[in-house]
């Protein structure tokens, strides 16, 4: 009877050593809030968090929104408006910042180059509002990455 109840314990241990295992696994997966960018395709990009371009030692980040000139949604413009955000490219010991411009009529200064990749600004949420100011980690972006 004793002996039964010895591996009781013992497999209700090694299922709770196993349950703490993932659980650690997980957090530090999330920690690490890495996610990849294939080329050729688009994602969307949280303020602050790195993405890895697939198959590269490359990391982007979105930094920061730098200018928000964009029409509000509350409001009735005559232009469109920009946007300006800031990216952060790394590879290896390399860092440099990009700066991309979402503008319309002016798709060129949406993209930039990096070694051989083209990085193009798609959109930037939220829209302004006049009533509201957002915060900049409320911001995302949709990015995407060609290889040239």
């Amino acid at each position: 009877m004793g002996y039964k109840i010895s591996i009781s314990l013992l497999i209700v241990f090694i299922l709770f050593a196993f349950t703490i295992a993932c659980e650690k696994d997980h957090t530090n997966t999330e920690k690490s809030g890495t996610t990849e960018l294939e080329t050729g395709e688009s994602r969307n990009m949280e303020h602050q968090k790195q993405v890895k371009l697939k198959g590269t030692p490359i990391h982007i980040s979105f930094d920061e929104l730098v200018h928000d000139f964009r029409c509000p949604t509350d409001v009735t413009c005559v232009h469109a408006g920009l946007a300006e955000v800031a990216m952060i490219i790394k590879k290896q010991d390399l860092t440099t910042t990009l700066h991309l411009t979402l503008e319309a009529g002016q798709p060129g200064k949406a993209s930039a180059v990096f070694e051989n990749y083209k990085f193009t600004l798609l959109e930037v949420l939220p829209l302004p509002n006049s009533q509201v100011t957002i915060p900049q980690e409320d911001y995302r972006i949709v990015l995407r990455a060609d290889k040239i």
